[in-house]
């Protein structure tokens, strides 16, 4: 009887098919959660998360992210950063972010987006990504140059309370 009502549970979401056999809508086997954290990381942080940091969203060890990450390669394309791509990916959240909180706070002006050779990038991500971002852009100063505050979601992808870099468009000071 069971088997005869499962494509109508499927089509309702009340039941799914895994590797296993089928479980009800609200099971979330290891794999599928290690295989949506990975692209949620490299979603919003640039790249792929390290096995601690799979552990520390998904409830499993270290060793067990590293060991379903590997295995779901072909799905997720996952490797292990390395420490100048952590620190890479890092700075361009950030900058993504700060932009984002200028032009909230509508300070872009004041700033230099076509400094550095990767501004071009930055502003596209902070543009294509605004909706998925916007809750994480820091409290800048008044001046738009330092950052006040990150919030705990913000510094748990940077890792480090992030500074910008300088962007100030220099100014002429007039004599009256």
């Amino acid at each position: 009887m069971f088997y005869s009502v499962i494509p109508l549970l499927e089509s309702l979401g009340i039941v799914k098919e895994t590797a296993k056999g089928f479980a009800l809508w609200f099971y979330d086997d290891a794999e599928e959660t290690v295989v949506r954290t990975v692209r949620q990381w490299r979603r919003i942080l640039f790249r792929d998360p390290l096995p601690s940091e799979i552990a520390d969203e998904t409830g499993l060890s270290p060793e067990q992210s590293e060991e379903i990450a590997r295995n779901t390669r072909d799905k997720t394309g996952w490797c292990m950063p390395n420490p100048a791509i952590i620190n890479s990916a890092a700075e361009r959240l950030g900058e993504v972010l700060c932009y984002l909180a200028r032009k909230k706070d509508q300070l872009l002006e004041d700033f230099d987006y076509e400094k550095y050779p990767d501004d071009q990038e930055i502003v596209k991500e902070a543009e294509l990504g605004l909706e998925e971002h916007v809750e994480m852009t820091p409290k800048l100063s008044e001046d738009g140059m330092q950052v006040i505050f990150w919030s705990p979601e913000a510094l748990k992808y940077l890792g480090k309370k992030y500074q910008p870099r300088d962007r100030c468009k220099p100014r002429l000071l007039s004599a009256h």
